[in-house]
Order: structure tokens, then sequence, then C-alpha cells
């Protein structure tokens, strides 16, 4: 086990890309027609190396595990544990994201890639090729395919395994990029929303996400109790994720309430 303490470690910052970048990308994409693949490096982490010092203390059952396959180790088992020292980046350590950020980065810049300046997940290639990066996660874009392709050989040289996607439509990040046969690109998280249609309190169906009485207010309305209220905060949140990444439309009515509930105004049953 590593222990972690904040302000005793140095930085462990890892960027992800930003939505306006993903937004900003599939725009080019949906203007310019571009091909689109993406590719998840796996096992990613066993490739980053670690940049300091660290030891973790395995539990009696992966000890056992470890000297069953190296028995030169049981000289070094105390008190049925063994002490180890990593050399990569463990996932479940603070700074494993930032290692694998660098690790992906710095070869993305090797094999002719630039770092946009205002986010740091971006890359472009003379070919105009971009990459949108997150942790593990790429998405490729471009004019030519071939191009595309070239990156997927490149990526399966230097890592041992990568998920390829290609197509017109797929998930990235959890939504489904669905690229329609103008080039627009349609964006949705299906099973999210349903979740939330069915949930335990439910929602009635209307035909506009704001009509003329979405500000009225029933001061006869009963204040809700504290579980229903914890569950109204619940949805608030849940519905600004989704407005945020694949419903625009649904922003006003869902901030109108957002607001109510950072104010401190305690929501109605008729909210």
């Amino acid at each position: 086990m590593v222990e972690c303490k904040i302000g005793t470690n140095p930085d462990k910052y890892s960027p992800t890309v930003s939505l306006e970048a993903i937004m900003t990308t599939l725009k080019l994409v949906a203007t310019s027609n571009k091909a689109m693949a993406k590719f998840d490096i796996k096992g990613v982490y066993l490739n980053a190396d670690s940049d300091e010092e660290l030891y973790i203390e395995l539990d009696p059952t992966i000890t056992n595990l470890a000297v069953d396959y190296f028995p030169e180790l049981d000289d070094f088992v105390e008190t049925g544990k063994l002490t180890v020292r990593l050399d990569k980046a463990l996932y479940g350590l603070v700074q494993c994201t930032r290692l694998c950020y660098l690790n992906i980065s710095t070869f993305l810049k090797s094999i002719g890639f630039t770092q946009n300046p205002f986010d740091e997940c971006v890359f472009t290639n003379k070919n105009n090729l971009t990459v949108i990066l997150y942790v593990y996660d790429l998405l490729a874009s471009s004019v030519n395919l071939n191009e595309i392709r070239w990156l997927e050989s490149k990526l399966k040289l230097r890592y041992d395994e990568v998920d390829s996607t290609y197509g017109k439509k797929f998930t990235y990040l959890g939504v489904l990029l669905d690229q329609q046969e103008d080039a627009s690109i349609y964006l949705t998280r299906p099973q999210y929303i349903e979740d939330i249609i069915h949930s335990e309190y439910g929602m009635k169906e209307y035909s506009t996400p704001a009509d003329g009485h979405l500000f009225n207010e029933d001061p006869s309305a009963r204040n809700l109790d504290e579980p229903e209220t914890k569950a109204f905060l619940s949805m608030v949140m849940k519905l600004m994720y989704i407005c945020r990444r694949v419903r625009g439309d649904t922003l006003l009515p869902v901030f109108f309430y957002q607001q109510k509930s950072s104010l401190l105004l305690y929501p109605t049953k008729i909210n």
C-alpha cells in the first residue's frame, strides 16, 4: 500500500481533454465530412515507467502467488508479506494517470504530432490528422482514412494491445456518436437517459423542454421531505450532465432548477 498525503507529494495532476475541445473536434468532423476512429490502448499503465521510488506491500494471498512463480522471493517474505518496488504506473496510484498521459503524449509527439497550445490533450500533425486524448482513449479524425490507419499501425507497434473502432456509429467516453448521411453527428446517451426517465420518481412526457408554465410556482404545493429533496437534487445533477453533453435544448429548464437548488430554495412537489 502506498500512502499519499496532500501537501507532501509533487503535483500529480493529469490533464484530460476538455468538453469544449471534444465538441469543437466533432464540429470540424461534421463540417469537413471527416472520417473518425476510436483507439483504446489496453494495459497502458504497464507501459508507463514510474518516475519516482515507490514501494508497495503485497497481502499474503498475492505474496503466496508471487512466491509460487518466483521461489527465490521467499527469502524476502516477512510476516507473510512481501514488499516490492514499482517500476511501472500501477493502476490505483495517484500519479498513474499522469504517467500514462506523459507516456502516450510523448509517443504522439515522437511520430510527428504537435500539441495544441490551448488544450494539451489535443494533437495534430502536418497532414491534419487530429487526435484527442482522454487517459488511454483516443479519438482520431481526418479527411483521409489512410491517415487514421497509419496512426493505428503506429499505436500497435508501440503498445501490445490496441482496440480499434471504425465506422459512422460508435461510443466515445460513454457518448454515442452517430454520423448521419449529411455528415452531421447525432450525440446521445440512450441508456443513461432511459435510466433517468424510469427512475424511482419517474417523469412525465412533454412535447417541449420548456413551455409557458416553466417558471410558475404553486404556493399551495408542499415542500419535499429530505429523501425527496436528495432525489430531486440528484436528478438535477444528472440532467445537467446530459444537457451539457447531448441535450443542449434542455439547458433552460435544467438550469432553472439547478439555480433553485443552489440558492437553497426548497423544491416543491410540483417541481
